[in-house]
């Protein structure tokens, strides 16, 4: 399957683009980019949001050299948070009876990053301290988008029933709450 046709279906909400057949033709390298594009998406929105910490650089180099770490930074984090998000994800999985393939897991997740992207200039926002109705309404959609993207991807690549995966999706969410409790 074609790459865009792959992004218009998702968007379409229709979740059999994730049996086997169905993928694009170079799965992990279209996984890799989905997260890729969410790192450019919210590094950019988080730039043109705070364009005015960069007042503090006189010359246009110091200015440049800035922003562009501030969009490798997005780039980074979502890298960095996919990569441990699908670690974290496969252990539980794993833990109650999934498949093992670990790089399953990561396209698993990475396809479905792309119901995110409409989501993360929001995030951005609300990272600047936006904090409107229409803000947090769009981060809710997105984020129950994505999940539902993402369990009926892993369903597809854990081979697990829906209980067991709940079981290991929650487990996930508790550990990397406390994580995220002891952190912040």
């Amino acid at each position: 399957m074609a790459y865009f046709s792959y992004l218009s279906r998702l968007y379409r909400f229709d979740f059999s683009v994730f049996t086997p057949g169905e993928l694009p033709a170079r799965p992990f390298l279209s996984a890799f980019c989905n997260v890729l594009v969410a790192g450019l998406l919210y590094g950019v929105s988080s730039l043109l949001l705070n364009l005015e910490q960069l007042a503090v650089f006189t010359d246009a180099f110091s200015r440049n050299v800035a922003s562009f770490l501030i969009i490798l930074s997005g780039v980074l984090v979502a890298l960095v948070v996919h990569a441990g998000g699908t670690l974290f994800i496969w252990t539980f999985c794993r833990g109650v009876g999934g498949s093992t393939g670990l790089l399953n897991y990561y396209v698993g997740t990475g396809f479905a990053v792309p119901l995110l992207w409409p989501a993360l200039p929001f995030l951005a926002a609300f990272g600047a301290g936006y904090t409107d109705l229409l803000v947090l309404a769009v981060l809710a959609v997105g984020a129950a988008a994505f999940l539902a993207a993402l369990v009926a991807s892993l369903r597809e690549v854990s081979g697990l029933r829906t209980a067991r995966l709940a079981a290991a999706l929650s487990l996930t969410a508790v550990f990397v709450g406390c994580f995220l409790y002891l952190w912040l």
